[in-house]
């Protein structure tokens, strides 16, 4: 099984010396969220207020979720088609294997 997309990301984080991480929860990250959390050398940084905080359900749902919950939340999501990428730019730009994502 290869390494899921956010080890990816951790690794690169940690090979440019990335010490300050800013993140809105989201359950589609929090594999990602999770490992950086568990680093102490580095910092995080939610981009919310203590009231938007209080009153998120997504906020809650993505901290209390348990690690093979995220798991199976990541598993579900499907898979990118390189046929459908183009080079037109679109809402999707940052979505490898969906359109106008290059």
């Amino acid at each position: 099984m290869s390494a899921h997309w956010s080890e990816g990301i951790y690794q690169l984080f940690k090979q440019q010396s990335i010490r300050q991480v800013s993140l809105v929860p989201d359950a589609g990250h929090s594999r990602l969220i999770k490992l950086c959390e568990a680093d102490a050398a580095l910092r995080m940084v939610r981009l919310t207020t203590e009231e938007e905080v209080t009153d998120d359900p997504e906020d809650t749902r993505v901290s209390q979720m348990t690690d093979e919950e995220a798991v199976a939340f990541d598993e579900a999501r499907p898979e990118p088609v390189a046929a459908r990428d183009t080079d037109e730019p679109d809402e999707l730009d940052a979505l490898p294997g969906l359109e106008g994502s290059r």
